[in-house]
């Protein structure tokens, strides 16, 4: 089921590309208590973040978020569980040096 879920939402974000560029807009409800206020913003900052990776990566660390196995997410991209490992370590450090940088 993920894998058609996934397979039909990347078809249909390919053709979107190819008409229009569309922006990811999170809004977020502005909350009173300071900590929780900054905890908000390091989320939407990280999906932010998470927005900017290519599309398959994107998915496998949304996978990954939603703590699936490798090997459910290796079945799911159909990429092996060795692909699957190496993609999500070189996610985790791009999405790092993006968070510092912002």
């Amino acid at each position: 089921m993920y894998s058609v879920c996934l397979n039909t939402a990347l078809t249909f974000k390919r053709r979107s590309d190819k008409h229009r560029t569309t922006e990811m807009v999170l809004e977020h409800e502005q909350i009173a208590d300071p900590v929780e206020s900054d905890h908000a913003a390091a989320i939407s900052a990280l999906y932010s973040a998470i927005a900017t990776l290519s599309p398959i990566n994107r998915a496998i660390i949304m996978l990954y978020l939603e703590e699936l196995s490798y090997e459910e997410i290796a079945q799911i991209t159909g990429l092996s569980r060795s692909n699957v490992s190496v993609r999500l370590v070189r996610a985790k450090k791009e999405l790092q040096k993006l968070m510092e940088t912002s």
